[in-house]
């Protein structure tokens, strides 16, 4: 059995459509929000309410499911942020991934 154990970061930034990036501006503007906060508060919302959501499965184990064609628990994933050019943007980071299949079906 071979295991391999490191931090996979999904750096995010700004919005790649004119539609997403007016859909922000909106919002940042209606609630009294920087881009930055809004940005953060979007992907917080996303990330949890849908890429954790709790039951049978959550975005992730779907995700890894896919890679490896059975079925599995995906490692633990956390939202944090990370700065470039001095703004603060969001990033996702799965924790620990091992490409590893044993009996308890984890990844």
């Amino acid at each position: 059995m071979t295991e391999v154990v490191s931090n996979l970061e999904l750096r995010l930034g700004l919005p790649s459509t004119k539609e997403k990036e007016d859909y922000i501006n909106r919002k940042a503007i209606e609630w009294d929000l920087s881009i930055e906060a809004m940005l953060k508060y979007d992907i917080e919302d996303i990330f949890h309410n849908v890429w954790m959501r709790k039951g049978d499965r959550n975005f992730f184990d779907l995700c890894f499911q896919m890679v490896v064609c059975e079925e599995v628990i995906s490692p633990k994933v956390s939202l944090e942020s990370y700065t470039f050019n001095n703004f603060r943007y969001p990033k996702i980071i799965i924790h620990g991934y091992e490409f590893l299949l044993n009996s308890d079906k984890k990844i």
